[in-house]
C-alpha cells in the first residue's frame, strides 16, 4: 500500500508543461521522478525478496492452499474404536473387520 501511494504523483509530473517550469524546478521535478521509478519500495529480507502488499497475499494463499489440501487428504477413520487402539496389530485388525467390500 505504502508503495501504491508513493508512486501516485508521477502521473501528475509527467503530464506537466516544461515550458511553465524554469531550469531549477525542471531539474528537481527530474530527479523527483527518477526517485519515484527506482527500486519499489518496502521491507527487504536481506535484499532477497520484497516483502509487500503482494508478497503477503501471496504467502497468504501458498498457507490457505496448503491447509486445504491438508484437509481433503486428511485420514478418514470410519470406527472409534480404530483411533482408541492400544497397538497397532490390534487397530488394523478391528479395522479389517469394520470394512465392508460391495462389488
Amino acid at each position: 500500500m505504502f508503495s501504491l501511494q508513493a508512486v501516485e504523483p508521477l502521473d501528475y509530473l509527467h503530464n506537466l508543461k516544461e515550458e511553465d517550469l524554469d531550469e531549477h524546478q525542471k531539474y528537481e521535478v527530474s530527479m523527483f521522478v527518477q526517485r519515484l521509478s527506482g527500486p519499489p519500495i518496502g521491507i527487504t529480507a536481506s535484499k532477497f525478496f520484497l516483502i509487500d502488499r503482494q508478497f503477503i497475499l501471496t504467502v497468504v494463499g501458498v498457507f490457505a492452499t496448503y491447509f486445504v489440501l491438508l484437509l481433503q487428504f486428511r485420514p478418514q477413520y470410519k470406527n472409534a474404536e480404530v483411533l482408541g487402539s492400544a497397538s497397532l496389530h490390534d487397530g488394523l485388525s478391528d479395522a479389517m473387520s469394520t470394512v465392508n467390500i460391495t462389488g
